[in-house]
C-alpha cells in the first residue's frame, strides 16, 4: 500500500487514482514492471494452460512408423549391417 501524495491516505498499489480525492497517480517503474512481467514468470514456472492445443494428427502422416514400418528408418546397424 502506498500514500496518496495529495490526502496522505493509503491506497492500493493497482489504484491509477485516488477513490478519496480523485488526484491522478502517476505510474511508476516498478508498477509497470511488475504488470508487465507477472503474466511473463506465471506462465514460465507453469507451462502453457491444459486444453489449450488442438490433438495430434492421427493418421498415415502423424508417426514415423505409419506408412514404413519394416523401414528402421535408414540406421544400417553399423559394423553388423552385412553379417547374418
Amino acid at each position: 500500500m502506498t500514500p496518496c501524495p495529495r490526502c496522505h491516505r493509503h491506497l492500493r498499489d493497482a489504484e491509477v487514482s485516488c477513490p478519496f480525492c480523485a488526484t491522478s497517480l502517476p505510474l511508476t517503474v516498478l508498477k509497470v514492471t511488475a504488470v508487465l512481467l507477472t503474466p511473463l514468470v506465471l506462465a514460465a514456472c507453469y507451462g502453457p494452460p491444459r486444453g489449450g492445443f488442438p490433438p495430434a494428427p492421427e493418421g498415415p502422416d502423424a508417426s514415423p512408423s505409419g506408412s514404413d514400418a519394416g523401414n528402421d528408418g535408414g540406421h544400417t546397424g553399423g559394423s553388423d549391417a552385412g553379417k547374418h
